[in-house]
């Protein structure tokens, strides 16, 4: 019973740093299949889905992070709740990680000034648009800006912010013909407190 308890827990192991592994090659560019996530947020009644770019895994801090305009919907949705999902999947190795936390609309100026300073040009101009997303249109180019030279690009910083998620938990999903499976893996201030198999 020793023996097989400590052969699942270096199982779990393995499996909790590959997920960590993947995670942080997909925060940089280069077409990693965790590059691009799905966030889901909640209103008052329904979630909302939307795909957004990884732009942070840290492990240490049990933590995800992508950037967002402070008049999207998703800020406001957070305002009112915190809890987000974080959908993950990569079709080479049939791999699912669904990943539930609290987000923290993170906008304090030195908090936030390095990851603006070193974002691309071409994702700054979505912090320009004339209007909020998700706001209706007569046009539907109606949003673009009037203006897009350095001066007016540096402008959008007053839209930027960060979006820090807390992991709560890791569901862990992998697809195979011999058999599924699924893992779950509960965290509580950083820290693991729990990992069992459940049924996929």
């Amino acid at each position: 019973k020793i023996i097989y308890k400590k052969l699942v827990m270096d199982e779990f192991k393995n499996i909790l740093d590959d997920i960590w592994i993947e995670l942080n090659k997909g925060v940089k560019p280069g077409g990693h299949n965790y590059h691009i996530f799905c966030l889901t947020t909640v209103d008052k009644k329904n979630p909302h889905s939307r795909n957004v770019v990884l732009r942070d895994a840290n492990r240490g801090k049990n933590s995800l992070s992508c950037h967002t305009d402070i008049r999207s919907e998703k800020v406001l949705h957070l305002g009112n709740n915190k809890s987000v999902s974080a959908l993950f999947y990569d079709p080479i190795k049939r791999i699912q990680i669904k990943i539930d936390g609290l987000a923290d609309i993170v906008n304090k100026k030195d908090s936030i000034k390095a990851r603006w300073d070193a974002s691309e040009k071409m994702s700054k101009l979505c912090y320009i648009n004339r209007y909020p997303p998700g706001a209706s249109l007569k046009n539907p180019l109606d949003y673009l800006p009037l203006k897009k030279d350095d001066k007016a690009i540096e402008d959008g910083f007053k839209n930027f912010c960060i979006l820090d998620i807390k992991i709560k938990q890791i569901d862990w999903l992998t697809l195979d013909c011999k058999g599924h499976k699924r893992a779950k893996f509960i965290f509580n201030n950083a820290k693991l407190t729990n990992s069992y198999w459940v049924c996929p």
